[in-house]
């Protein structure tokens, strides 16, 4: 299934009629088609790319820009690098796809502390096990 196809499916099925659900329903799917692209299903691994540098610190700075009251990256580790390089290879290899999982993080007040003295860290956003949860709604509610 390619991700246009992906998209429409999933927001017919979403979407009571509203205009506000139907763009929420968007980011969902937007999100979904990430997640499973990291799993190794859909188009995206299939693009025909060269393989490229991973801008790491480019999706930490957006991590910043769009998250500046989550906690600061001081360094980004072998275990960060290698983490973000893992979900950039399995899918999520644009920097717009992490802007928009970024930009949908700080619509969850549980994510942005709001709910708990918790906040999610970067290392907490870039778990795979996170990001399927975000595609299932957990931290939306």
């Amino acid at each position: 299934m390619h991700k246009k196809d992906f998209i429409q499916a999933f927001v017919i099925r979403c979407v009571p009629g509203d205009e506000a659900s139907a763009d929420q329903a968007i980011a969902k799917a937007e999100l979904a088609w990430s997640v499973l692209s990291i799993n190794g299903y859909g188009d995206a691994k299939r693009n025909g790319k060269k393989s490229e540098a991973i801008p790491v610190q480019k999706v930490v700075d957006a991590y910043h820009h769009i998250l500046p009251t989550l906690p600061k990256v001081a360094a980004i580790t072998d275990k960060r690098r290698s983490s973000i390089e893992t979900r950039w290879r399995k899918g999520m290899n644009t920097l717009s796809q992490w802007e928009q999982y970024f930009n949908y993080v700080s619509e969850s007040d549980f994510l942005m502390g709001k709910v708990k003295p918790w906040k999610a860290s970067i290392d907490f956003l870039i778990r795979e096990s996170t990001l399927v949860q975000m595609m299932e709604g957990k931290y939306h509610g």
